[in-house]
């Protein structure tokens, strides 16, 4: 958990905006595997920071991890739901 703690540390002092959908991003992908719930909450709020920016990229890696954590949850309409808006982004995208 070095990775996460390094993160946290750093993000609670960013005022970049940008910097922060990067960090949401990054810790939404590292929490994945450990916890789920944290995953969700970290990527969430990444997805809506690149959206905020047009940040394709952003939109669709953390929208792919929230809908993973999501379906991790057991929450899989939403999980389905948020897929299936990266999916639309990333073939407007290609």
């Amino acid at each position: 958990m070095g990775a996460i703690d390094s993160l946290l540390t750093v993000i609670n002092n960013i005022e970049d905006e940008k910097e922060l959908m990067n960090l949401n991003v990054e810790l939404g992908w590292r929490y994945l595997d450990v916890n789920d719930a944290q995953a969700y909450e970290y990527s969430i709020r990444g997805f809506e920071l690149a959206n905020q920016f047009g940040d394709s990229a952003s939109m669709i890696k953390s929208g792919r991890v929230a809908g993973q954590a999501l379906r991790r949850l057991d929450r899989v309409q939403e999980s389905i739901d948020i897929l299936r808006q990266v999916l639309q982004i990333a073939k407007r995208n290609r």
